[in-house]
């Protein structure tokens, strides 16, 4: 039955476990995307401030060479030192025709844009500056600099008046001694004001910059704080979910497995696993309901007798099945989440997200088949097709994937001599997995596991050599009882004597045989032989 869902986190878990994942990766695709955005916009802002105070040195040198140039004119009377004047005054009056089309409600960019060539402004830098003024027009820092700057400009106006009036002056057929010294007393006062005025500017320029930095640090720390704890918050979840049906499954499937047909498999969700956990609560019932239609039919009863002993039998194997095969993948996601948890850069974590994708993925398949497999009839249990072996351990190694990192494997494989294969893919994949699985759970501890997988063609026939350098096994001592069930020849808490005997049952079922070479110490060599057409 359902449990009923009590908020967001009970929605979420019936969806798809792909569809979770690609949350997961969108979010956090997202919130980087914002902040490179961020970081993208801190040193644009930056950029066209630090242009705007490279422009006002510009403009500000310019003054003072066209005062010094004034000053020498009224000493020497050349006109040069006039036209020098002029010269240098020009650059001020440049930033004047921006500085008035800024102001206007629909400024020309064409028409600021010639105003701070003309004031003598890197063309490189026009654009930003003109996006700074614009953007951030309403700010109180920009406000305060183009205030500054309007002053400044109205008096260079009245600099620049004086500067006419000393010309006109000098060049007069009776020039007025007082009135020349008249107008030069006034250079200095409007030369000062305009000191203060540049320094007013640049430091309130600078108050902005340092404003805004400390904005986009903040920005900047809450974005990653909350990449973390929403990437983090989300892997959580959607590990927890998964990993909390897989325990009911496997409860559930022990229970079968016992001969306890009352339990239920609980199902949290609508997803994958949770369409698996109804597949098994159906087949049970079904079991049930052919149990009972067994004990109140007595015709045939030997038939139907026979026929319950096929699907108790058939269920227990699938028990066995589904609790091993299930459990690599959750070790690998636990796996996975731990190594999630210690990383310490994003690309890290990306690349873990996206094998957490892979291994769900596969796990979602693996559900899938094994849903598959429950309804099939005993004249179905060996259905064939052709198999790619190297598509099936790639799969493999994926599913894996958590483990190989963990424990450093490294896993090699060649199918040159042959790749292709009739098979049972159930079958197959469970074989490849279990082989793989054990070579690493049973790795020495002097060493990172080495394993290799490779095919040869024996008699015309399908072999397959896993061949690893771990542990080993005393063949005297256990080589009979090496594939039994429940049979366990190393201290591993995880060892539970499953694997090995699934593995022989499933080699047998299809006519084939399964050997083992082994040495303490060094290794073993696994030797499935399919007897199996090519």
């Amino acid at each position: 039955m359902l449990m009923k869902e009590k908020n967001v986190f009970a929605r979420f878990n019936n969806v798809s476990i792909s569809k979770k994942l690609y949350l997961v990766v969108g979010v956090l695709l997202g919130i980087v995307t914002l902040e490179l955005f961020t970081i993208w916009f801190t040193i644009n802002t930056i950029s066209s401030i630090r242009s705007f105070v490279v422009a006002e040195s510009s403009w500000s040198k310019s003054q003072k060479d066209a005062r010094y140039q004034l000053l020498r004119y009224t000493r020497t009377k050349d006109e040069a030192d006039y036209i020098a004047f002029e010269k240098f005054i020009s650059i001020p009056l440049g930033f004047r025709i921006s500085l008035i089309e800024l102001q206007k409600t629909n400024p020309d960019k064409k028409i600021i844009r010639e105003g701070f060539l003309k004031g003598n402004v890197h063309p490189d830098d026009i654009d930003d500056m003109i996006t700074l003024i614009t953007r951030f027009r309403n700010v109180s820092y920009m406000k305060n600099a183009v205030s500054i700057w309007i002053e400044a400009d109205s008096h260079i106006g009245n600099f620049i008046s004086i500067g006419k009036s000393i010309h006109d002056e000098i060049n007069s057929p009776v020039p007025s001694k007082e009135k020349l010294t008249e107008l030069v007393n006034t250079v200095d006062p409007i030369n000062q004001r305009l000191t203060i005025l540049d320094s007013e500017f640049t430091q309130t320029l600078g108050q902005g910059s340092r404003q805004l930095g400390n904005l986009i640090l903040t920005i900047l720390f809450l974005v990653i704080l909350s990449m973390e704890l929403i990437g983090l918050g989300l892997a959580i979840v959607v590990s927890k979910g998964i990993i909390k049906g897989l325990r009911e499954i496997n409860k559930a499937a022990n229970d079968i497995k016992r001969g306890n047909l009352t339990k239920r498999v609980n199902v949290f969700s609508k997803d994958e696993i949770g369409l698996a956990s109804v597949s098994i609560n159906e087949m049970t019932e079904q079991l049930i309901k052919s149990n009972i239609e067994l004990l109140q039919s007595k015709e045939d009863f030997e038939s139907l007798a026979n026929k319950l002993q096929m699907q108790n039998k058939q269920l227990i194997e699938f028990a066995h099945i589904t609790s091993h095969n299930l459990r690599a993948p959750t070790s690998n996601l636990f796996s996975l989440l731990h190594l999630y948890k210690k990383s310490d850069t994003v690309e890290e974590q990306e690349e873990l997200i996206e094998r957490f994708e892979k291994v769900i993925n596969h796990l979602s398949d693996t559900l899938n088949d094994l849903m598959a497999a429950i309804r099939i009839k005993e004249e179905g249990c060996k259905q064939t097709e052709v198999i790619n072996v190297e598509i099936v351990t790639i799969k493999t190694i994926e599913i894996l994937s958590g483990q190989i990192i963990e424990t450093g494997a490294s896993i090699n494989y060649n199918f040159s001599a042959v790749s292709e294969v009739l098979y049972n893919k159930n079958y197959m994949e469970s074989i490849i997995l279990n082989l793989l699985h054990n070579a690493i759970k049973y790795r020495s501890p002097d060493r990172k596991p080495v394993i290799q997988i490779h095919s040869e063609v024996e008699d015309g026939k399908f072999v397959l050599y896993v061949v690893d350098n771990g542990l080993g096994i005393d063949l005297v001592r256990h080589g009979a009882k090496l594939f039994g069930l429940r049979k366990v020849f190393h201290r591993n808490k995880d060892a539970k004597g499953i694997g090995l005997f699934i593995t022989k049952t499933q080699v047998e079922a299809m006519g084939g045989k399964i050997s083992c070479k082994s040495e303490v110490g060094k290794g073993s060599v696994f030797i499935v032989n399919f007897n199996s057409e090519l």
